[in-house]
């Protein structure tokens, strides 16, 4: 569902298990997980439907609002919440945005069954799971985007 113009808000999309949501141009299985519900494209901008993460750059405090959160039902039957946020490696803001999600991710972690960074590398998408605590402290030390998506912190999509 796209929606769009004055006062429309956009709102969660559920799909049949058997469908599959495209992301960066490429298949999402996400909606082929058993127990898949929908899910919500977050708005890149400031608004009240639109969940952000705080971060620093260096030159102040920014706001990341991962792209995607996607609903599904655990085994117990309880609504599992899923964020996952594409970014080019090649960007500038590319580091500080992973360091602020890993951060979050650190704290905020146990409420989710996945916080997710993903990225394309030599044609492959590559995942680094931020709620891992060996990701984690990996991009906190990490000096360069594509080296982490890259290296064995991240597994293939």
């Amino acid at each position: 569902m796209r929606a769009s113009g004055p006062g429309v808000r956009p709102r969660a999309r559920s799909e049949p298990a058997a469908a599959q949501v495209t992301v960066l141009g490429y298949r999402r299985p996400d909606a082929a997980r058993p127990g898949f519900a929908g899910w919500y494209r977050n708005p890149a901008r400031s608004t009240a439907d639109s969940l952000a993460i705080a971060y620093t750059d260096g030159t102040g405090h920014r706001t990341v609002r991962p792209d995607f959160i996607f609903f599904g039902l655990d085994d117990q039957g309880a609504v599992a919440v899923d964020r996952v946020d594409p970014h080019g490696h090649h960007y500038a803001d590319s580091l500080p945005k992973l360091k602020g999600l890993a951060a979050y991710a650190a704290t905020n972690g146990h409420h989710y069954r996945r916080i997710e960074a993903v990225a394309e590398i030599n044609d492959t998408y590559r995942v680094l799971d931020l709620t891992s605590p060996e990701v984690q402290l990996a991009v906190a030390a990490a000096e360069d985007a594509k080296a982490l998506y890259a290296g064995n912190h991240a597994y293939d999509y």
